[in-house]
């Protein structure tokens, strides 16, 4: 519930960044890679996820003396038949270690996220915007051959130098 809400809040705010960051004519690409990047991680994710709970599984019940191949998964997760069947105490440590490792997973990409998003640029949409247009603007100078004003890189007076003369 907790991660629902939270990508319920910032799911919308990083989409409208994205867009006011982009053209008009851009708009469209750009909400759809946002759309694909969201759907593929999240495919992703939780495929590395099962992947993770499955191998940790398996290891702990063959570290515990029980064959993997012997539990019903099923029985472990369904709480009805969980009623039914006796799981023992060390399958169901087994389970718990398993899950756990699937949380540090996902501990883990989500501090690589964070780590990520601090390289997104910072400042405010129309200061973007203004820079964007700037720098297009330099762009279509140079290449349409003018010249750019700028600083010189030398100062064009010369200084003598003492004693020549």
């Amino acid at each position: 519930a907790m991660m629902g809400l939270g990508m319920g809040a910032s799911v919308p705010a990083f989409l409208i960044a994205v867009q006011s960051a982009v053209r008009r004519r851009q708009m469209g690409t750009a909400t759809a890679t946002i759309q694909f990047s969201r759907n593929m991680g999240g495919a992703i994710g939780v495929s590395v996820m099962g992947v993770v709970l499955a191998l940790t599984l398996a290891a702990n019940l063959t570290a515990v003396g029980i064959d993997p191949d012997s539990v019903d998964t099923n029985a472990l997760l369904d709480s009805e038949s969980a009623a039914e069947v006796e799981i023992s105490a060390e399958a169901e440590a087994a389970l718990s270690d398993a899950i756990r490792s699937v949380f540090v997973v996902a501990l883990v990409g989500a501090a690589a996220a964070l780590a990520v998003s601090t390289l997104a640029p910072r400042g405010s949409i129309a200061q973007m915007e203004a820079d964007r247009l700037a720098d297009e603007a330099a762009a279509s100078q140079m290449i349409a051959g003018e010249a750019i004003p700028s600083e010189p890189a030398v100062p064009t007076e010369q200084v003598a130098s003492p004693g020549a003369d």
